[in-house]
């Protein structure tokens, strides 16, 4: 839940209402953006007091300080800021995010920004989207809206601002360094994960230190295995070839994704079908022959062209696996039975 406040500063007075979620730019900023371009800003603030209660509201009045939505000469290190804060003064409406003058907007740009807000996914997919690193680096939105701000002010229009088009903004390759169940100090392994826009889920790499060389592996369904990524000195080289790998497979790559995702949605069917809630609880069997599962995995894979198919993730590895599962589940069955 993003909160902020949105208030109108006179001098040393503090008028204003707290957001109690939704404070982004493209949520209720924007409410608060349409209506100081239409000039009812005041309503709007009114209208989000009323969502607090009078204690609330009280408490508001009377302790509000600038050190709550923005950094001051009088804020203390490491003092909580809230995300987001609009600032009304004079003709302006100035956006804080996390107490740092985010954009300033004008009554003349107002509607101009309405326009980005409501298309927030131009900036995203562009602005803010590297192909050489295939991910968004939210850590440029500062300079990118003021680039934005510096093209409004100068009397562009949104709609003529040109947003390149960048070849792999429907993936999103994460570079954290978020542990693997085998890290080790002396022997870091990280999961990378890699989204695709149109695909629920994500693929699973692991980026891991193994005799001196940095190496990929991928998770498949049921067991992970090396990838032919070319290993490098360093966890920073070994992902500038994984990235090279993905834009030279990424057709595969969502098939694997597309492939993986059927057979986990056949093997959580079974288990459903089952009617196994724990080890030792089964309620109603609706277990269908394997045959009927099996024929929805072959009959959605026909057209898919995915990564391993001939080898690791062929079909018949995948049959074989959820075969198992299968035979495991009849097993509990039948000894629930008995």
């Amino acid at each position: 839940m993003t909160r902020g406040y949105f208030v109108e500063e006179k001098g040393k007075k503090i008028y204003g209402a707290k957001i109690k979620s939704d404070a982004y730019l493209s949520g209720i900023g924007r409410c608060i953006i349409e209506a100081f371009a239409k000039g009812e800003e005041k309503a709007y603030m009114k209208k989000l007091r009323q969502e607090m209660d009078e204690k609330q509201r009280e408490d508001l009045d009377q302790y509000i300080c600038p050190e709550w939505y923005r950094i001051t000469k009088k804020s203390e290190k490491d003092a909580h800021v809230q995300e987001y804060g609009y600032v009304l003064k004079g003709n302006l409406l100035k956006v804080y995010n996390y107490g740092k003058l985010f954009i300033t907007i004008t009554r003349e740009t107002a509607t101009e920004w309405v326009y980005l807000c409501d298309n927030e996914h131009l900036i995203n997919d562009s602005l803010l989207y590297s192909d050489k690193k295939l991910r968004h680096e939210y850590s440029k939105e500062f300079s990118v809206y003021r680039y934005l701000q510096k093209q409004l002010d100068a009397g562009i229009k949104a709609v003529d601002i040109v947003f390149p088009v960048k070849r792999y903004s429907y993936m999103d390759l994460s570079d954290n360094h978020t542990m693997d169940v085998w890290h080790r100090s002396d022997a870091p392994a990280y999961l990378k994960f890699l989204k695709f826009k149109d695909i629920a889920n994500e693929i699973k790499f692991i980026a891991s230190l193994e005799f001196g060389k940095w190496r990929v592996a991928i998770q498949l369904p049921y067991i992970r295995i090396p990838l032919s990524v070319q290993p490098a000195r360093t966890e920073t080289g070994v992902m500038k070839n994984l990235r090279e790998y993905i834009k030279n497979n990424e057709n595969a790559l969502r098939d694997f994704l597309l492939v993986s995702n059927k057979y986990d949605e056949v093997k959580k069917q079974m288990i459903s079908d089952s009617g196994i809630t724990s080890i030792t609880d089964v309620e109603v069997n609706n277990m269908k022959s394997f045959g009927d599962y099996i024929r929805q995995f072959e009959n959605y894979v026909k057209d898919k062209n995915w990564l391993f198919q001939s080898s690791y993730f062929s079909v018949n590895k995948a049959i074989n696996n959820l075969r198992e599962e299968y035979d495991r589940l009849s097993t509990k069955i039948d000894s629930k039975a008995m």
